[in-house]
């Protein structure tokens, strides 16, 4: 394969794993926002619970009690629509991450061709070099022989 053809591959596929570690990073901190905002969500319901106005050993009406169901039942459906959020932003961010191993193992291919490639030129070159050290030597024994034998 061509040497500037293999660099551009290369170069190429360096480039498309930079951008998808980018875009995973990116998939991986809204997740992370996500789960944190799930975390607050429940400690919230957490706490609802905990203060609610049959826990706080208090005499209540009956509008208390609904509006303490109503702002849990609003908790709740929050939380269930953060769990799916979340669960849609972990598999994104999965994904991503699948992408940039991907990504990683073209570039790795492209890297293994290169350095193969490298590898046969340098072989290449070492038997050229003693190619020419054969023909020098065997020259310089031609001399010397030819030396002796006009002595």
């Amino acid at each position: 394969m061509d040497k500037k053809l293999l660099r551009l591959l290369i170069d190429r596929a360096q480039s498309l794993r930079d951008d998808a570690v980018k875009v995973a990073v990116q998939a991986g901190r809204e997740r992370d926002a996500a789960a944190q905002t799930l975390r607050t969500l429940t400690d919230y319901r957490d706490e609802s619970i905990t203060r609610g106005p049959l826990r706080a050993g208090q005499e209540c009406n009956t509008d208390q009690l609904r509006i303490a169901g109503q702002f849990d039942a609003r908790l709740i459906t929050a939380i269930r629509q953060q769990s799916g959020q979340h669960a849609a932003k972990e598999q994104v961010a999965q994904s991503r991450q699948a992408q940039v191993m991907q990504a990683q193992q073209r570039l790795k291919a492209f890297e293994t061709i290169a350095q193969r490639q490298a590898q046969r030129d340098q072989i290449r070159q070492t038997r050229r070099e003693q190619r020419l050290l054969d023909e020098y030597a065997s020259d310089l024994s031609t001399r010397q022989r030819t030396r002796d034998t006009s002595r």
